[in-house]
């Protein structure tokens, strides 16, 4: 297995595979919880909860979410996996390629060690460069992820270099960074509550890990109520991740505005739309509306995917995913041919909803409350439960 060694806010010594796990999805103004309980070779989902930041609503998203799940499982924990998302989180690829000086000695934990202190440092350095050329303003990184994603030796991969022969090793890693503010003001908030963070991760990171199962080379957009979430990947390898400020909550408002309505009505005539339970005399107007502010969302992923420097050809696949990840009109916008001129596509896009049955070898869900894909994001954190306590499981039989 490789080594993810740089996962610094994952508490092992707390994840006990016996225990019940949360699984919780952040974003600005949203909070999607999971209750799961550990069956023979899978966790069990209990209890879910999604609660939205809205007009009306008093309440404390965190904390209301986190005792709704508790409530439908009949059960409390104080263990979590949390992902987080949107404008405070942003992530990259970084590969670093070092020349041995004797390619026929073996490689050494010491040796790795250096590389991987060398790693860690490079991508502080480039993660300011990042947010320096991406944000208005300087604000302090919280490391959320380095984890590596390939080691090649001579060109050639394997899980693990230790002992092994060779005079060029290259390392990949995908880097995630936080806003230093946003990041202790959860971390607070989760305290407060009780709730002990096993890992604080990214859900773009969990989902392109699942996803990778069926693709190398793909583009996911995540598109959620506040933020549209954007990862490239190549290889399987996450080249850089970007958020914009256009997602779920515009294509309401936009309703609103146009129908004169309240809100939560706007919203429950697009969710109405998305399921396709609109009357036949509404389908064509809130079509229209949603279209009209869907281009608007298009030109932002444009703006988005022109900033992504250094791609010669963007991949040709492209997942969607999120609460808003089921609007019909955003496929319709996505195949059309004009958006695509300014961009280097490798070839005809495919459009693809995220699998959830990619999560069938995570959890059982007889209850089948994931179904939604709003959902596919807080489930594929169970990605880094197995992860960690397959470590565990590890260091024991070692």
């Amino acid at each position: 297995m490789l080594p993810n060694i740089f996962q610094k806010n994952k508490d092992k010594d707390k994840a006990k595979k016996s225990d019940d796990v949360l699984f919780m999805d952040i974003t600005p103004k949203t909070i999607k919880t999971i209750y799961t309980t550990p069956g023979e070779s899978r966790l069990i989902v209990k209890g879910v909860s999604v609660f939205e930041d809205k007009p009306g609503y008093e309440g404390n998203i965190l904390q209301d979410g986190i005792e709704e799940a508790f409530t439908q499982a009949d059960a409390r924990t104080e263990n979590a996996i949390v992902g987080v998302s949107g404008s405070s989180v942003f992530g990259f690829l970084l590969i670093l390629e070092v020349r041995r000086d004797n390619a026929q000695t073996r490689i050494t934990n010491s040796e790795m060690t250096k590389i991987y202190d060398k790693i860690e440092a490079f991508a502080l350095k480039q993660a300011h460069s990042y947010r320096d050329a991406i944000f208005a303003e300087e604000y302090d990184l919280v490391n959320l992820d380095l984890v590596i994603t390939k080691n090649l030796l001579d060109g050639q991969e394997h899980p693990d270099l230790i002992d092994r022969q060779g005079e060029y090793i290259q390392v990949h890693v995908f880097a995630s960074y936080a806003e230093a503010g946003f990041h202790a003001s959860l971390k607070g908030e989760l305290s407060q509550l009780k709730i002990n963070p096993l890992a604080i991760t990214t859900t773009i990171y969990t989902q392109v890990k699942l996803l990778s199962s069926q693709s190398k080379n793909f583009i996911l957009i995540d598109v959620g109520k506040s933020y549209t979430d954007v990862a490239i990947i190549f290889g399987g390898d996450i080249i850089q991740t970007r958020s914009f400020g256009i997602a779920g909550d515009y294509f309401s408002q936009h309703l609103t505005d146009q129908l004169g309505i309240l809100p939560k009505e706007a919203n429950g005539k697009k969710e109405a739309f998305s399921e396709g339970t609109l009357s036949q005399s509404d389908i064509d107007t809130i079509g229209d509306y949603l279209y009209e502010a869907g281009k608007d969302w298009r030109l932002s992923l444009v703006a988005v995917l022109e900033s992504i420097s250094g791609i010669k050809a963007l991949p040709k696949k492209i997942y969607l995913s999120g609460g808003s990840g089921d609007l019909g009109v955003l496929e319709e916008l996505l195949y059309e041919e004009d958006w695509k001129s300014s961009l280097p596509f490798a070839g005809e896009i495919e459009i693809e909803k995220a699998d959830r049955s990619l999560l069938d070898k995570y959890l059982i869900d007889d209850l089948k409350i994931l179904k939604e894909l709003r959902m596919f994001a807080p489930a594929s954190l169970s990605i880094v439960y197995k992860e960690i306590t397959k470590d565990d499981e590890e260091e024991v039989s070692n």
